[in-house]
């Protein structure tokens, strides 16, 4: 080769790249293999086979710490992408969890801390095989081994990521290619060019040499072009060829073989500078054997532009090949054999898109810069030694690591201190381990994975305990000896996103420990029986504690400027307090600090003896400034609230609910038909549930952002972050144990306030950390009334807790602790609490009791009771934020969205929606180990929704859709609404339009869904033969008789001729009855129609000319008996399937060129297909013997089969899609008719995909 044929010269080892890799992880149990790599303007990125990310900051010129993703996790593929805006990562596993970070910068206007999201369900269980970021950045195409190829919406500002289905091959996806509009993808055996421009998904075949034989397989894929509309597509096909294709259409060009020139050794070596020096490569030198005797083989493709000439790259073990673009000719191939020791091989190529050199990974841990210059110090030296102690992964410590890496620039103070306390901290951890002595009984060779990191994550925790107890000496620590002292580590959340907050500089460059200035609260003070109040109160009430009587309600009223004449009685306040202050179990000392008087509760002193009591008017008064606090803050919500009509007390509290709901009804109705009309919902992110295994049987827990807390029922505790769920997979390992006992335990989300109930006694942490809740060590008594406490729920600021005697609730933690007593005619079994509503359930019915009066004051002002509309008796309750969920007694689940401070019911209280049950969907074997349902329980948080079931615990972090199915017809039509079969494709406007539906005696009536009346539409003879199927299409309706004919109904007019102007018989001349038979199945859309014939033949026609074609039957189906066609409004979606073998099938590739499409693809068997109705994009489903509904899952126009079923809670007779909104319309089990709606939890989901892109949210979203 030529000099001038050579595209590079050196060759260099990037030594500092892989400074921070070390050859194990945790002490030697976790060897690195590095596996991928990838290269951007402002990274290089490189994964590995236990889970790490290793990062080379290419504009600070130094390594970044690790990240550790998914717990020792197979990194597959990953891909950068990079702009003058962000920075972002994508990283494939092996078990299709797909991980998203934003990388930070400290360039102005950009993002300043690490941001994640995790995609675990689209590829859940198959490899990732390729990754391809758009040229914005907005979008991530994703593929696996199982074929299917996946888009993920990425949107970190405003925290928003969408999954869409793209389509699903039978072969692995080996490497996907984008550019402009065009997607391409190749398989073993396939090549194929997806349109994905306008929210399309149209695949376009590619027919190629060799395609889909052993002999000559495809390798790699390509696009390149100088402009959006001239592109060409590059595939490898059989390791020694290269097919060009237009890339905008597919049409193929030409096939370029290079198998002489790939064997033409004078050809294929070109020498190079090695680190500097010469290995003496090249033409006339002889390499190892291994590379010499084959010739370089041709698989995933890359490209590469160098000045004004473009290359295409590709790799084997050995050798990296250039071939020219222009030429179609190999320029150049680099054997590497020489420089790649001890049987080490290329792993993986990337391309730097800032100087498009080369950067080779090698399976021996270097990475070689293919370059025309050699490459500069700050890539080939390496600084830093990576210590073992580094290791260790200490949140705390790797998560500032992290941030001062990341950010290009530090101030000097926090630069000083980061290295000071990361010496001070190794030097601290290495001296713990030096000073501990190694038991007999243990070896670490034989400790399971994960067991010995935990011991020395203890003995740190141990060692930083001592240091706290001697400054927090005067505070006792409230534990058994019987708790496991044995912690276990897991990877904190803080690995993967940098925290926010500066740590203040060190004095004289050491860690400098400060003893903070501890909050003053309530001292626990001697019980005493209160003596008698001699005010009149309930008589249920507890004298011994607070409570606002009538006079302070009035005064409340008037704070609100509800009562004008006692808005000058505001001014001459009483000055005596309501209660007593000998009957009050909490002391507001006074603040000295300030005249004003506040309610500071002190720190209980469990050791402590009992104090005396203060002086009773320093008490009372500081009891009404709590008071008088509340009404501070309802006077600055005045001018925003609305007094509500008179709420009835406990006694007459149903009869109250039922005027509440049907005063409301008529509102909540056009309230549903505005929103359901609108409500889009994602098509393959919706339901999704995880299975998580617990280490004991749980009887109790709680929830927040960041972790889930366990109790067993012999009171062991045990937690784990949710960023941890699907690793590792050892039970034992996943959870870590915590130092306390508890029976209970109750978090907001935000982790701010925690409660833990022992012995019924409810307890806080005094040094409580957000971020977990193993760091809680010391103990304050919070809450002891009511004989003891036994359940509470947390807010943002109160805590509602039941007891054996009552309701409590404490308002304005941690600050003040106002403590109340509310009065409940009822007995109650569980609490439940959110910022704009308080829950119950009675424990004698299992209805609902709601606070009511929270609008007015935080506590409430009674407890009004409901039985809501859809769930039977009540097991458990939950609210977050607006909306409201509840278990009930047969296992299902509900929710209710549109709960607040107006509307404690929520907006669906006349009907909730019922939730798929992950716990349906569970083999007999696992749910014979559940819990009895009565204690399931549930629980919800920004995270997702949590349901316990003793064994397992299902999660839910994407949306959840809620269904109900209405009876449309009146009350007064009651005896009328007895039907067979239904047909809603002629529903074009639910104003004008009307429904079709027959009677078992071939009846057919018209149900007008805005007027709620039937009318009825002549028969087709005097003596007509039964009806066998039911087609409507706009202004017509299509009838099939048990003798073949097909009967319309033609002239249909909402407002002139509501029932139509005559029947017309449809000529079937042409099917004559020996060669085809009678007609079985009709569909119609706006376009076509199609017809199924006893003898198996499948027809279609043009509707507005009459002309039948003959259509194929599916290859795969020469011995079914196919009966039954259904096709969408519109003509796009064709389905047939097999009535008695539950076979489906559906037409692909159906458009304006292809009206009758171009082949049937087979749909999931499972279930066995009884019925279908086909929409625009949604596609429902009967399963045979059970009748119950399933719902297409992954339909696109792509993918028209989907890929599989799933089903909701509803078992329907008949079904049918209307034109105008795809909603589903049904026939119930009693001949009723039905609508379907739906709602989706979070009911903001739907808005913040709508702040996305029209083309994105066109894609992401259906109709329902």
């Amino acid at each position: 080769m030529t000099e001038s044929d050579r595209v590079f010269r050196h060759v260099d080892n990037c030594r500092a790249v892989l400074e921070q890799v070390p050859e194990t992880f945790d002490l030697g149990t976790v060897p690195v293999r590095l596996s991928c790599i990838a290269v951007s303007e402002a990274y290089i990125a490189i994964g590995s086979r236990c889970g790490a990310i290793f990062l080379f900051n290419r504009r600070l010129q130094k390594s970044v710490r690790p990240l550790r993703t998914n717990y020792s996790e197979v990194v597959t593929r990953i891909s950068l992408f990079s702009s003058e805006d962000a920075d972002y990562l994508a990283a494939g596993h092996q078990s299709g969890t797909l991980v998203l970070l934003c990388l930070p910068s400290s360039a102005p206007g950009r993002n300043k801390k690490m941001r994640q999201n995790l995609q675990e369900d689209a590829h859940k269980g198959h490899t990732i095989t390729s990754l391809q970021w758009t040229h914005d950045g907005s979008k991530l195409f994703s593929s696996d081994d199982s074929g299917l190829i996946m888009v993920t919406h990425v949107n970190f500002e405003s925290n928003v990521f969408a999954c869409s289905f793209v389509c699903c091959q039978e072969d692995a996806v080996l490497q996907i290619a984008f550019a402009s509009s065009r997607l391409g993808f190749v398989t073993s055996r396939k090549c194929a060019l997806i349109d994905v421009a306008d929210s399309c998904t149209t695949v376009i075949e590619v027919e190629m040499r060799g395609n889909g034989t052993k002999s000559s397989p495809i390798g790699g894929i390509c696009i390149s072009g100088p402009s959006a509309d001239q592109q060409t597509m590059f595939v490898a096909e059989g390791g020694e060829r290269i097919s060009v294709f237009n890339g905008l259409n597919g049409e193929f060009r030409k096939t370029v073989d290079l198998k002489e020139q790939l064997f033409n050794l004078s050809l294929r070596y070109c020498s190079f500078i090695y680190d500097g020096e010469d290995p003496s490569q090249g033409s006339d030198a002889a390499s190892s054997a291994s590379s010499l005797d084959l010739s370089p083989l041709i698989g995933r493709l890359q490209k590469v532009s160098l000045s004004d000439e473009s290359f295409l790259i590709s790799h084997d073990t050995f050798n990296v090949v250039f071939i020219d673009v222009a030429s179609k000719s190999v320029r150049a191939v680099y054997d590497l054999t020489s420089v790649l020791h001890n049987d080490s091989e290329i792993a993986d190529i990337a391309v730097d898109p800032q100087e498009s050199f080369i950067y080779v990974l090698t399976t021996n841990k270097r990475v070689l810069r293919l370059a025309d210059s050699r490459a500069p110090d700050f890539l080939t030296v390496a600084h830093e030694v990576v210590s073992a102690s580094n290791l260790l992964q200490n949140g705390l410590v790797t998560s500032y690591k992290n941030a001062s890496k990341l950010l290009s620039t530090a101030a000097p103070a926090s630069t000083f201190l980061l290295s000071k306390l990361m010496n001070t901290v190794d030097e601290r951890t290495l001296s713990i381990f030096a000073s501990r002595e190694p038991s007999s009984d243990e070896n670490i060779e034989n400790l399971p994975n994960g067991t010995y990191p935990a011991n020395i994550a203890h003995l740190i925790e141990q060692h930083k305990n001592s240091k706290v107890s001697m400054t927090n000496g005067a505070i006792e620590h409230v534990v058994t000896d019987s708790e496991d002292q044995r912690a276990v580590q897991l990877q904190s959340e803080s690995e993967l996103v940098a925290m926010d907050e500066e740590v203040a500089p060190a004095e004289h460059g050491h860690v400098k420990v400060t003893r903070r200035k501890q909050r003053r609260g309530r001292k626990v003070v001697a019980v005493e029986k209160p003596p008698a109040i001699p005010e009149q109160r309930n008589e249920s009430e507890d004298n011994s504690l607070p409570s606002i009587n009538e006079e302070k309600i009035r005064r409340i009223h008037a704070a609100l400027g509800w009562d004008t004449a006692e808005q000058n009685d505001k001014e001459n306040l009483p000055e005596e307090a309501g209660p007593s202050s000998s009957h009050v179990d909490e002391i507001p000392a006074e603040d000295k600090t300030t005249d004003e008087l506040k309610i500071s509760p002190f720190l209980p002193d469990v050791a402590s003896t009992s104090k005396k009591i203060e002086e009773e008017e320093d008490i009372e008064a500081n009891v009404e400034s709590g008071y008088l606090k509340i009404l501070k803050d309802l006077e600055k919500r005045k001018e925003l609230t609305k007094p509500l009509p008179p709420i009835s007390t406990g006694n007459d509290s149903s009869a109250a609910s039922t005027n509440q709901i049907d005063s409301q009804n008529s509102i909540h109705d056009v309230h549903r038909k505005q929103s359901l009309t609108t409500v889009r919902i994602i098509n393959d992110q919706v339901d999704i549930w995880t299975r998580i295994p617990t280490p004991f049987t749980v009887t109790n827990f709680a929830v927040c952002a960041g972790y889930i807390v366990v109790c067993s029922p012999k009171k062991k505790t045990k937690y784990r972050p949710i960023n941890m769920i699907h690793a590792p997979k050892n039970v034992d390992s996943a959870w870590a144990s915590l130092k306390y006992t508890a029976t209970s335990m109750a978090l907001n989300n935000s982790a701010s306030i925690f409660w833990r109930i022992d012995k019924g006694i409810a307890y806080s942490p005094v040094d409580h950390d957000p971020g977990t809740p193993a760091v809680a060590s010391k103990w304050q008594i919070q809450a002891n009334e009511g004989a003891g406490v036994i359940q509470a729920a947390v807010t943002t600021q109160n805590v509602w807790y039941l007891t054996k005697e009552g309701i409590f609730v404490q308002m304005q933690l941690p600050e003040m602790g106002i403590l109340y007593r509310t009065e409940c005619s009822w007995p109650v079994s569980q609490i439940a609490a959110s910022d704009t509503a308080v829950w119950c359930i009675r424990a004698d019915t299992g209805t609902l009791i709601i606070r009511s009066g929270l609008r007015h004051c935080p506590m409430g002002l009674d407890w009004v009771e409901a039985e809501p509309v859809g769930p039977e008796k009540l097991v458990s309750v939950a609210l977050y934020e607006h909306s409201g969920w509840a278990i009930d007694s047969q296992g299902q689940l509900w929710f209710t969205n549109g709960v607040d401070e107006n509307n404690p019911f929520g907006t669906s209280t006349e009907s909730w929606l019922q939730v798929c049950s992950p716990m349906d969907a569970e083999p007999p074997a696992e749910a014979k180990k559940f819990l009895p349902v009565a204690q399931w329980s549930i629980q919800v948080c920004a995270a997702g929704v949590f349901v316990n079931v003793g064994s397992k615990m299902f999660f839910a972090r994407s949306p959840i859709s809620g269904h109900v199915f209405r009876h449309i017809v009146p009350m007064k039509l009651r005896l009328n609404d007895c039907f067979m079969m239904i047909a809603a494709g002629g529903l074009c406007d639910w104003k004008k339009d009307s429904l079709y539906v027959c009677r078992p005696n071939s009846e057919v009536f018209l149900f007008n869904v805005r007027k709620k009346n039937f009318m009825s539409l002549p028969l087709f003879g005097e003596k007509p033969p039964a009806i066998t199927m039911l087609y409507a299409a706009k202004s017509e309706l299509f009838v099939l008789d048990a003798l073949g004919q097909v009967h319309i109904r033609k002239g249909i007019d909402s407002t002139l001729q509501p029932v139509g102007t005559e029947w017309f018989h449809m000529d079937l001349s042409h099917l004559t009855k020996k060669a085809y038979g009678a007609v079985l199945s009709i569909a119609v859309s706006t376009v076509s129609i199609w017809k199924l014939t006893s003898e198996g033949t499948i027809w279609c026609s043009d509707i507005k000319d009459i002309k039948w074609k003959k259509v194929d039957r599916p290859v795969q189906a020469s011995n079914e008996k196919i009966d039954q066609v259904r096709v969408a409004p519109s003509g796009r979606y064709v389905w047939i399937f097999a009535s008695a073998s539950g076979r489906s099938w559906s037409r692909t590739n159906i458009s304006e060129i292809y009206p009758t499409g171009k082949k049937w693809t087979e749909a999931s068997n499972d279930p066995k297909i009884g019925d279908l109705a086909v929409g625009e994009n949604v596609v429902w489903a009967l399963a045979q013997g059970t009748n119950v509904l399933h719902r297409l899952r992954g339909l696109a126009a792509g993918n028209p089969a989907g890929n599989y079923w799933k089903a909701l809670p509803a078992r329907l007779r008949a079904i049918s899609v209307d034109a105008v909104e795809n909603r589903l319309w049904a026939i119930d089990s009693s001949n009723r008719i039905i609508r379907h709606e739906t709602e989706i939890y979070p009911p903001d989901v739907v808005e913040k995909m709508d702040r996305r892109a029209t083309t994105a949210t066109e894609r992401d979203f259906e109709m329902i």
